[in-house]
């Protein structure tokens, strides 16, 4: 089983964990595409000191409309992402806040579901 793999399944465990915590959750498939495709991406990028060829397939994109689910579908894999890498993963959001609602109310969360506890910090 290759790393990338496990961590879409621990994903899926996650968001069991936050079905049962939270009444009324539901994940929405949107949000599904978006964390596999966040998982695959970073686990694509390059350590610091890899000097292996860049192809682009460490380049992600992903657009959606309000309401789709976007923050817990970035926050999510890149805290998996990180834990199991070690690397520090930044969040960058557009306004103060989206900024608020990650830091007091998603990451918090999303900590709690998680197997181990990961911490985070706000940087302005």
């Amino acid at each position: 089983m290759d790393k990338t793999s496990a961590l879409k399944r621990e994903v899926e465990a996650v968001l069991g964990r936050l079905g049962k915590m939270l009444p009324g959750f539901r994940v929405r498939s949107s949000q599904q595409a978006m964390m596999t495709t966040i998982v695959d991406v970073l686990m694509r990028a390059r350590s610091e000191g890899e000097t292996t060829a860049l192809d682009g397939s460490h380049i992600g994109v992903i657009e959606a409309p309000t309401g789709t689910g976007k923050s817990l579908a970035v926050a999510l894999p890149a805290l998996l992402v990180a834990k199991e890498t070690g690397r520090k993963v930044v969040i960058s959001s557009a306004t103060v806040a989206l900024q608020e609602q990650l830091i007091k109310k998603d990451l918090p969360l999303i900590s709690k579901a998680l197997s181990s506890p990961c911490t985070f910090v706000l940087a302005k």
